[in-house]
This record gives structure tokens, sequence and C-alpha cells, in this order.
């Protein structure tokens, strides 16, 4: 059974004004969590718990979490607060490695919208609008790949799978069906398959099968 890992975030939310008071800080009490034995409730899903608590640094300071990843020497956080989007890269340990630069020069991220891992090819996946940013674990930048319009993208097994919105490539046929567009390519982004999902009727079909 995979070993999954519980990450516990330790940190305070602290504003620069010093008219705020000690009230305005919000603190997570973690002791003795490291001591909880009894998962028995999801025992067939988690055979082993580790609480590592994050570096809290000025650059590893984590303000909101959209999504997190756990390799097997690295645990990759989207960081997106705000306008300031981030890749935040740590060590097994809890010790900030690295975070992505944001700006509009080769490998800086000027909008995250989503992020995944491609564990086959070991490489950090962000989505920026239309393209795709290719990133080794630790940040350092290998390419760009122009894409359409999707919403939100999962990575596995080596496969990529985009979910669009209604309206988004095909506005006159999904805003009159209410489907949003599912497809598959390789990690080329080469389309290997496609199909519709329909919020309304809950199913999925095959692209061809709506055609016809």
């Amino acid at each position: 059974m995979k070993n999954w890992i519980l990450i516990a975030i330790t940190f305070m939310m602290f504003s620069c004004r010093n008219e705020h008071s000690d009230t305005d800080i919000i603190k997570i009490d973690l002791t003795g969590a490291h001591k909880v034995k009894d998962f028995s409730y999801i025992h067939n899903y988690i055979s082993d718990v580790q609480i590592i608590p994050l570096e809290t640094s000025e650059n590893s300071f984590i303000r909101y979490i959209n999504s997190l990843m756990v390799t097997d020497d690295r645990i990759i956080v989207f960081d997106q607060y705000d306008m300031q989007h981030q890749i935040k890269v740590f060590d097994k340990k809890g010790k900030w490695i690295v975070s992505s630069s944001q700006g509009q020069g080769p490998g800086e991220i000027v909008k995250a919208y989503d992020m995944a891992y491609d564990f086959v090819n070991e490489k950090i996946v962000v989505s920026q609008n239309r393209r795709l940013s290719f990133f080794d674990k630790d940040m350092r930048h290998i390419e760009d790949k122009d894409f359409f319009a999707f919403y939100h993208f999962k990575i596995h097994d080596g496969e990529y799978v985009f979910k669009t919105l209604e309206k988004q490539n095909d506005e006159q046929f999904e805003a009159e069906h209410n489907y949003h567009r599912i497809y598959v390519t390789d990690e080329s982004l080469a389309i290997k398959n496609s199909a519709y999902y329909s919020n309304k009727e809950n199913t999925i079909a095959p692209a061809s099968d709506l055609y016809e």
C-alpha cells in the first residue's frame, strides 16, 4: 500500500500595520499531533502518517494552497494568493528549496491557473492561460507549449487530461448542449482522445457520438 503523507503547515497570518494586536494573529496548535496513532477509520487508504512542518521564511511563506503534490523527494505547493501566483518547492523534511519567479521573461510565470506533476517524466507543469510551462523538480525551466483554452488539467501515467468550460473552443455547440469538452493527450500535447461531459445529464460520451 502506498504511503500517504499528511502535511501540516504551521503559519501565522500577519499584517504590516502596527496598530494590529495579538488578537489578529491566527495560531494553529499542533502540539501532540504527531502522537496521533489511531487512523483506523481510514486504514484502507492511509498506511503511514507524517507531519512535516514546512519552512516559514520570507521566501517560503505560504498564503493560500491551491494544490499540492508530493513526490519521492519533493513537496510542491501551488500558492495562489491574490495576483502573486507562485510554485514553492520543499524537500521531504520541509526545508524550502526554491520558488518560481513572477514576470514575463523566459521561465517566469505571469499568472498561473493550475499545476500538476508528471510523475513519469518528472516535470512540474504549470498552466498559464493558453500555455503550459514545463519545469524540472527544482523549477528549472525546460520549455513552453501553446495549447487551446481549458479550465484545469490532471496528469496520470504520462497522459494529460484537460477539461474545458462551457463555450470554450466550440461555443455554439457546447452552449446548445451544455457540455464540457474533455481531451486526453500525450506529453507533446498530441490529442489521443476526446469526449464531452454533461453537468446536466451527468454523462460522458465520446465526441464522435455527439456529432452523429
